[in-house]
C-alpha cells in the first residue's frame, strides 16, 4: 500500500465548415507561457482570484485580471474548488459557490466532486502498489489476467502484446475514448459486461482496433481493462482495493467511488447552468471516470509525487517513483507529462457530464494545484484560474502571454473596420476597441485582437490571427489563421456592409 506524503491545453482543431468557422474565434485555446515577475511574499488566496486571465494579457494594462465570481457567473458553473500546493504542502484550500444550484448549500475544501479522468492516474498508483507486492507486471500480456480477452479473431491480435504499461500509457491499440455514465437508479453494467459492450452497457465493447504499441490514443476504455485485471488478481471489488491502497493510506477520507446517501457532494451542471437531472451520473468504469474526490484530498495525491521526486523512501512511498518515468513520448504512468528538469510537470484533466478537474504538479519544484468544477463550463474557467495561480506563485509554465502590442493611431485602426464576407457566406465584422479591434463572425461573441505586426492582429483568448490584404495601401480583405488553417474573406463596399445582416 502506499504512503501518506493542462498540458492543461485545450487546443481546437480548425475544419473549414459552417458550424466550425462560427467557433473560429470562440475557440478556447491552449495556454502558453509567458512572466509577469516573481510571486510577491505571502501571496494569498485573494491575489488569485482577483487575477483570473486570457491565454494572452496586453502589457500595463489594468483591465485584465478578471475576478473568479464573475468568470463563475459567465460559464454559468455554480461551484469551484482550488487547493493550491506549494513547498510541498497545501499552502490553501478553498471553496467557492454552491454545490447545487438554487441552494444555499456552499462548497467547502472537503467537498466532493466527481473528478472523471483523474480517476486513472489514481488507479495507476493503485496498479504500481500491486506491481511493488509482485502480484502485477507492467510488461506482462494482458492474457495471463484475462484470457481470451480480446477474442481470437481479433486481427489486431498479434505478437505485440497488450499490457499494463500499455494501456496506463495509452498505447495499447484498444478504442473506447470516453463513456457518458448512467442515470442514478439505473441498473449498472458490471465490469465484465462493459469489457463485452453487452447489456446494461450502454457502450461498444472494449477491444482492439489498432496494432498495440503503434501510436497514442486517448482510450478510457483501456482503463477498463486495467480495472478487470485489477479485480481479477485480487478477486476484491475495484472500489475496495484502491481505496485500501491509494486513498486511506494518503488521508483521502472524502474520495469514493460509491455515493452513500448522507453523504453531501457537488452535483453536476450543465453549460446552461442547470443541474443534471438526478444530481449526477453514474459511472461504473470506475478505473477511468468514477472517482469522487475533493480538492484536498487530490493535493495530498499531488504531494506524494512530490515526495517521490524529493527521494523520499520511507514506508512504501517509492511506490510513486514509477509515476516520474515516461512509459511513452508524452506520458507515465497515468499522468502526462512535460517539461524537463526541475521544470518538470505531471497533469490530468477531467470532463463527466456536470463537472470539469484538473490536477497538476511540479514534483521537483513542490509546486501545483487541484481545480474542481461543478458544471460543463468549467473547461475554460479552469483555464484561466491556472493562469492565476502560474502568475501569483511564479511557475515556469502555464503563464500568460504578456504583449507589446503595437501603437495605432485612431485613424489608423480604422483602416480596418467594416465587414467582411467569407465564400461560405459568413460576416466577420471588425470595430475598434480601445488599442486593438474587435471581431466577430456572425452572432457569435465578439473576440478582442490586437496588433502585433503590420496588417496583423491577435486574439487575447482565442488562437487566432488575423491578416489584412492591402491593395494599393487599402485594406481589401483578410485572411483568418489558426494553425496550418487559413481562411480569406472579402471586404464588403461599405454600401452593401450597411444594408447586410450580422
Amino acid at each position: 500500500m502506499i504512503s501518506a506524503h493542462p498540458k492543461v491545453d485545450f487546443p481546437i482543431p480548425f475544419i473549414v465548415s459552417l458550424r466550425l468557422l462560427l467557433a473560429v474565434l470562440a475557440a478556447a485555446a491552449p495556454l502558453c507561457a509567458g512572466g509577469e515577475g516573481p510571486r510577491p511574499e505571502g501571496a494569498a488566496p485573494d491575489a488569485v482570484e482577483s487575477r483570473l486571465c486570457l491565454r494572452r494579457v496586453v502589457a500595463g494594462d489594468p483591465g485584465a485580471g478578471m475576478a473568479l465570481v464573475e468568470r463563475m457567473a459567465h460559464y454559468r458553473v455554480p461551484g469551484v474548488a482550488i487547493a493550491v500546493i506549494d513547498g510541498g504542502r497545501i499552502d490553501w484550500v478553498r471553496g467557492y459557490g454552491v454545490s447545487r444550484a438554487g441552494t444555499e448549500s456552499p462548497v467547502g475544501p472537503d467537498t466532493p466532486f466527481q473528478v472523471a479522468s483523474i480517476s486513472k492516474p489514481v488507479t495507476a498508483a493503485a496498479v504500481l502498489s500491486l506491481v511493488g507486492d509482485g502480484r502485477l507486471d507492467l510488461q506482462m500480456p494482458l492474457d495471463r489476467w484475462l484470457p481470451g480477452w480480446p477474442g481470437p479473431d481479433n486481427r489486431f491480435a498479434t505478437d505485440q502484446p497488450v499490457t499494463l504499461a500499455r494501456l496506463l500509457s495509452h498505447t495499447a491499440g484498444v478504442g473506447g475514448h470516453s463513456y457518458v455514465g448512467y442515470p442514478r437508479g439505473a441498473d449498472l453494467p458490471t465490469t465484465a459486461d462493459i469489457l463485452a459492450g453487452r447489456a446494461p452497457a450502454n457502450s461498444p465493447p472494449v477491444t482492439l482496433d489498432t496494432l498495440p504499441g503503434a501510436l497514442w490514443r486517448y482510450s478510457s476504455g483501456g482503463y477498463v481493462a486495467v480495472q478487470a485485471v485489477i479485480e481479477t488478481v485480487t478477486g476484491r471489488p475495484f472500489a475496495d482495493v484502491v481505496r485500501e491502497r491509494v486513498l486511506a493510506p494518503l488521508d483521502m477520507h472524502h474520495s469514493f467511488f460509491t455515493v452513500a446517501d448522507s453523504a453531501v457532494v457537488a452535483g453536476g451542471h450543465r453549460d446552461t447552468g442547470n443541474p443534471v437531472p438526478g444530481g449526477w451520473h453514474v459511472y461504473p468504469e470506475q478505473a477511468a471516470a468514477g472517482l469522487w474526490s475533493s480538492a484536498a484530498d487530490l493535493a495530498h495525491f499531488g504531494i506524494a509525487l512530490m515526495r517521490a521526486a524529493a527521494g523520499d523512501s520511507a514506508g512504501e512511498a517509492a511506490t510513486f517513483v514509477p509515476m516520474l518515468t515516461p512509459l511513452t513520448a508524452g506520458w507515465g504512468p497515468g499522468m502526462a507529462m512535460g517539461g524537463e528538469g526541475a521544470s518538470l510537470r505531471l497533469w490530468h484533466s477531467g470532463a463527466n457530464v456536470g463537472y470539469r478537474a484538473l490536477l497538476v504538479v511540479f514534483p521537483h519544484l513542490g509546486r501545483g494545484a487541484v481545480i474542481l468544477c461543478n458544471g460543463d463550463g468549467g473547461g475554460p474557467l479552469i483555464t484561466e484560474i491556472v493562469r492565476a495561480i502560474a502568475s501569483v506563485y511564479d511557475w515556469p509554465h502555464y503563464r500568460p502571454e504578456v504583449l507589446h502590442p503595437l501603437a495605432l493611431g485612431r485613424a489608423e485602426l480604422a483602416a480596418y473596420v467594416g465587414r467582411y464576407r467569407l465564400k461560405s457566406g459568413l460576416n466577420v465584422t471588425v470595430q475598434p476597441d480601445g488599442a486593438g479591434v474587435r471581431v466577430r463572425v456572425n452572432r457569435q461573441a465578439p473576440r478582442r485582437m490586437v496588433p502585433v505586426a503590420a496588417d496583423t492582429f491577435v486574439g487575447l483568448d482565442c488562437d487566432t490571427r488575423l491578416r489584412f490584404r492591402r491593395e494599393q495601401g487599402a485594406v481589401t480583405g483578410l485572411v483568418i489563421v489558426q494553425g496550418r488553417f487559413q481562411v480569406p474573406a472579402e471586404r464588403l463596399p461599405e454600401s452593401t456592409a450597411a444594408t447586410t445582416a450580422p
